[in-house]
């Protein structure tokens, strides 16, 4: 019988499919932002939610726990930064407060699955470089 986990494929992970969901609506809704916004804005939340999904996959792939939580990490940095330009967009009247509410949640949603992970991720790695007790 073998003890080892079954690693998820990238699309079952609903941490993946938050981050993909929300990409897919940030490029869609920012098709509405003032022209002028295009160069700005709009690529700053594009470009940020892109690397949410980009580095969530990086920490799927790679095996080594510090890296792991490198990625991860970025990935919490990006959300924050990403709130605070959906913030900018709200204030501006580019985006409806059902658009910024949703987005919100979403972004909530990811940070809390991240947290999660990242802890997870602390815990096995502590315990990795824990001695082993011989009795």
């Amino acid at each position: 019988m073998n003890n080892e986990k079954k690693k998820l494929k990238i699309e079952e992970l609903k941490v993946f499919q938050d981050s993909e969901f929300l990409l897919k609506n940030i490029y869609k809704i920012t098709q509405k932002y003032p022209k002028y916004e295009k160069n700005a804005l709009v690529s700053d939340n594009k470009r940020q939610s892109f690397d949410i999904t980009k580095n969530i996959v990086y920490a799927q792939k790679v095996e080594n726990l510090e890296n792991k939580i490198n990625y991860l990490s970025i990935v919490d940095a990006d959300l924050k930064t990403l709130l605070v330009l959906v913030r900018i967009s709200y204030k501006n009247k580019y985006i409806n407060s059902q658009n910024y509410s949703s987005w919100s949640k979403i972004i909530a949603r990811i940070d809390n699955s991240i947290t999660a992970w990242e802890r997870r991720c602390f815990f096995m790695n502590k315990r990795k470089s824990e001695p082993y007790e011989i009795n």
